[in-house]
């Protein structure tokens, strides 16, 4: 492991532009970003626990890093040093006024606490990775994204769950949604990739797909992939499915019609007789199929 001093590049760099830190214990950065006030972009992958360094004090560091466009925190899965605390935010935060794209991994206790501190009007682009959590309240984190006016309607949203408690995933996945349910009101397009390799599909996980899609309401097509494609069409099958995701039109499901056609027949038919026709597509083996029109 290797670890930087506290001295390295002399702790003052006013001409840096590029910083790449990987698997590089550097606990003192935050001090050094003090004095690079021309830096464009700093990636730190694979930060160890020895290098880990407190999101206030990170959030400083970052004040004067006026001319950043793209920031990459990445922490190694390992417990840190300190625990942060869910202290109200401080009145004041550090403005990056270019940062346009954002990369965390780690805890979301550290993303709150650090988000709390920062504002990036112009953020265009962000990705989020979660250690294993079962629950995940993130109230600050999507404050954070409502003051970035381009993410107010963002035109695309992907979301990954990896748990080691299968019947976790979905209830996880609908819980994150639902905390950011006033920013995904003009999304049109969904896509669903969930694998499991724990998925039984004799249980009932009907419910907590019906929550997933409350918020996407003007949802025109739902592009459904992976092991749980069965589990989302036994879900619409259900009576209360009708009144879920009301705009859809196109419902392209990754899998061969036999195995789950029976299933979405009646909620194809529940939206003919409610005057919102669905178009289903199944996966046909190198292309989707002619849709099946319920006209």
């Amino acid at each position: 492991m290797t670890t930087l001093p506290i001295g390295f590049l002399g702790g003052s760099t006013p001409r840096l532009r590029d910083v790449h830190l990987d698997g590089i214990s550097f606990p003192t950065l935050p001090v050094l970003l003090l004095s690079t006030r021309n830096l464009v972009s700093l990636r730190l992958e694979s930060i160890p626990m020895s290098g880990y360094f407190p999101p206030d004090t990170f959030a400083i560091g970052l004040s004067t890093t006026t001319q950043l466009e793209y920031l990459e925190v990445h922490f190694l899965p390992q417990p840190p040093p300190a625990r942060w605390s869910r202290n109200p935010p401080p009145r004041d935060r550090h403005v990056l006024p270019a940062l346009t794209g954002f990369q965390f991994t780690g805890e979301s206790g550290y993303l709150e606490d650090l988000v709390a501190r920062i504002n990036a009007p112009v953020l265009k682009r962000i990705s989020i990775t979660f250690f294993e959590e079962l629950t995940c309240y993130i109230p600050r984190f999507s404050q954070f994204v409502r003051r970035a006016e381009e993410l107010r309607s963002p035109r695309e949203f992907s979301s990954e769950i990896s748990c080691y408690e299968p019947d976790q995933q979905v209830p996880l996945l609908a819980h994150i949604c639902e905390q950011f349910c006033d920013l995904f009101a003009g999304v049109e397009r969904l896509e669903i990739l969930l694998w499991s390799r724990w998925f039984d599909p004799k249980e009932d996980v009907s419910e907590p797909w019906i929550e997933l899609f409350r918020p996407f309401k003007a949802v025109k097509r739902l592009d459904v992939t992976g092991t749980l494609v069965p589990s989302i069409a036994s879900a619409l099958e259900r009576d209360t499915a009708r009144y879920t995701l009301p705009a859809l039109r196109d419902l392209y499901l990754n899998a061969p019609q036999g195995s789950i056609s029976t299933c979405i027949e009646p909620f194809i038919t529940a939206r003919k007789l409610s005057a919102r026709p669905v178009s289903v597509y199944y996966w046909g083996g190198g292309s989707f199929d002619t849709p099946i029109w319920r006209d």
